[in-house]
């Protein structure tokens, strides 16, 4: 059936109980991770452990937590016994610590995730009984930092289903750092696993372990003595009140340990987490003679002529604002098309070997904001209208009280024939008292022409021109 439902793409690893593979759910379409168990012997009866390895496999998969693996199915097949969980993505500690010691921050969310997931196994009655750096995966987190999985829990009880009861000591545990209770073939518990695992953290901190490579024998001596002092290894910053936690897990003596997980937990100190330092590209900047230097390659900064102290701090941080030379940015308050008109340097101030100091623009650049007008001069403007409005009126009107030939709607009143008469015969007389007289009345009996008739009427009235 497993042959049917998961197919083998390569194999990812392979241990002294099995190997584990790469294999697809073809039912559900997903990858996951088979781990095949090895036989001792070419003659297996599966009958006398295959309900046994159902039943600890469905606990398995009961077992709810993000830093246990999940285990989707199991079961036994012409091949032998088989085991299906997630695929993880990421690389063991054991592989980690190749590369040296954790930092201590690093060791303490480690140990920290570790006991967490330890208290959710223990709670259902799983002991490990055998956790080595290689059975914690570290998967990366988007957040920063690494998600710690234990890949192999419940393994002590599924393997000495299959193979010899004592292939836990001989094919699973690390001598190194397996508690001296299990060297006397002892029980597991859960102080075995605090045993370990502070073990673990003491290799975190050291970069390795000082019984590595050691027969079980000689571990199983050397561990009765007790580790020697993690401080001859470990960094100089790692709190004191975290290294004596870690000596309560790892107590020659059970009774000496924390009683449960729950209690090393309750008492593990807070390790400060180190403040995270600015990420700086490796971004090239340009110059003002466009060729490009990388930032590690600036020089300290110089004001004006005085040179400041080279800088022992690192790579600049600070980019400058503004450059002398070809004008590449343009003003962000614009109202259309900008061309740049030659720059006028004030005084510099070189950066960081980029020169920078007061610009002046000879071209003139429309904004957005443009300058108030004064509103003086159009009041000024106004009150000549008003005042050319008024000497209109007056001469229009002829300077007289009552508005004369003109009818109500403004129009020229039409004379009759007896008026026209009676005003030629005063003209009339009045020429002829006066003889000296140089005036000559305007013709009436033709209808208001306009601006001679005006002008007639200007002169002829007693009143002054405004």
């Amino acid at each position: 059936m497993s042959e049917e439902r998961y197919e083998i793409i390569k194999l990812l690893g392979k241990g002294r109980t099995g190997g584990v593979y790469e294999a697809e759910d073809t039912r559900l379409g997903r990858k996951v991770a088979m781990r095949r168990f090895f036989t001792l012997t070419e003659v297996t009866d599966v009958t006398e452990y295959k309900k046994d390895f159902i039943e600890i496999s469905h606990s398995l998969s009961a077992l709810q937590h993000p830093n246990l693996l999940r285990v989707y199915d199991a079961g036994v097949d012409d091949d032998g016994a088989f085991i299906v969980s997630q695929l993880l993505q990421g690389d063991t500690l054991h592989n980690r610590l190749k590369e040296g010691p954790l930092p201590t921050w690093d060791v303490w969310d480690m140990g920290h995730q570790m006991l967490d997931a330890l208290s959710t196994a223990h709670s259902e009655g799983f002991i490990h009984g055998a956790i080595t750096p290689g059975s914690i995966l570290m998967t990366p987190r988007a957040r920063g930092g690494y998600l710690y999985v234990i890949l192999d829990m419940g393994l002590c009880k599924l393997a000495p289903l299959i193979q010899e009861k004592d292939s836990v000591l001989s094919m699973m545990a690390d001598p190194a750092i397996l508690a001296p209770e299990l060297f006397d073939e002892s029980v597991a518990d859960e102080k075995s696993d605090l045993y370990m695992l502070g073990n673990i953290i003491y290799m975190c901190l050291a970069g390795g372990h000082p019984f590595a490579n050691k027969s079980i024998e000689e571990c199983g001596e050397l561990h009765k003595r007790g580790l020697p002092p993690v401080t001859d290894y470990a960094s100089d910053d790692v709190p004191e009140d975290f290294i004596a936690w870690m000596d309560q897990l790892c107590q020659i003596d059970p009774n000496d340990r924390p009683a449960s997980v729950v209690e090393a937990l309750q008492t593990m100190p807070k390790v400060q987490k180190p403040a995270k330092a600015p990420q700086i590209s490796p971004t090239n900047i340009e110059n003002v003679g466009g060729t490009t230097a990388p930032l590690s390659t600036v020089p300290a900064s110089t004001i004006g002529n005085h040179a400041a102290n080279p800088l022992a701090t690192g790579p600049l941080t600070t980019i400058p604002a503004n450059t002398t030379g070809p004008l590449t940015a343009i003003p962000t308050n614009t109202t259309g098309p900008l061309t740049a008109g030659p720059l006028t340097a004030g005084p510099a101030t070189t950066l960081g070997g980029v020169t920078t100091g007061a610009m002046t623009n000879t071209q003139t650049v429309n904004t957005f904001q443009q300058p108030k007008k004064s509103k003086k001069g159009l009041f000024i403007i106004l009150a000549v209208v008003v005042l050319l409005g008024v000497i209109i009126a007056i001469m229009a009107g002829g300077g007289d009280s009552k508005p004369q030939n003109k009818s109500p709607n403004g129009k020229p009143k039409q004379r009759s024939m007896k008026d026209i008469e009676e005003f030629n015969r005063r003209m009339r007389e009045q020429q002829s008292q006066n003889k000296d007289s140089s005036y000559n009345a305007p013709d009436l009996t033709k209808p208001y022409q306009g601006e001679a008739v005006k002008n007639s009427l200007a002169v002829r009235s007693s009143k002054p021109l405004v």
